[in-house]
């Protein structure tokens, strides 16, 4: 996501400041208005796809990105641990089975894989409608 909106912006396409935003959620948000108002065809309505997917599947990645985790004789069991910049706050953990962890990691690897070549798709058409340095305009 990031190396798509860099992209995009080396190639003239106009971002929101939240593109440059610290937070994840900002920056997908400003690339999901940059791509709906930009012409990249048939891969801009396929992006716009993938993202609202990524976003979905994005929910889950949180939890599990941001947890102590540990295996059990029934599976997995995961402890969220959010911080709120002062406090750290532990989760009441959540069992998942051996299988449903596998398959709630295959599913953000999944959205992970179709959302990147998606935006390789958009990055090249950005980078196809670059003018080159030294032309004019139309």
């Amino acid at each position: 996501m990031a190396d798509c909106l860099r992209t995009l912006a080396g190639a003239g396409v106009p971002l929101s400041r939240e593109a440059l935003n610290p937070f994840a959620g900002n920056r997908i948000k400003a690339l999901r208005t940059c791509i709906a108002e930009q012409s990249f065809g048939g891969h801009g309505k396929v992006a716009l796809k993938r993202i609202e997917e990524w976003e979905r599947i994005y929910l889950a990645r949180g939890p599990l990105a941001h947890a102590e985790i540990r295996a059990t004789a029934q599976g997995i069991s995961v402890s969220h641990i959010t911080f709120d910049g002062k406090a750290e706050t532990r989760h009441p953990p959540k069992s998942y089975t051996q299988f449903e962890m596998l398959e709630i990691l295959a599913n953000i690897e999944a959205a992970q894989r179709l959302l990147h070549h998606q935006l390789g798709q958009i990055k090249a058409l950005a980078l196809k409608k670059k003018p080159s340095p030294g032309s004019s305009p139309g």
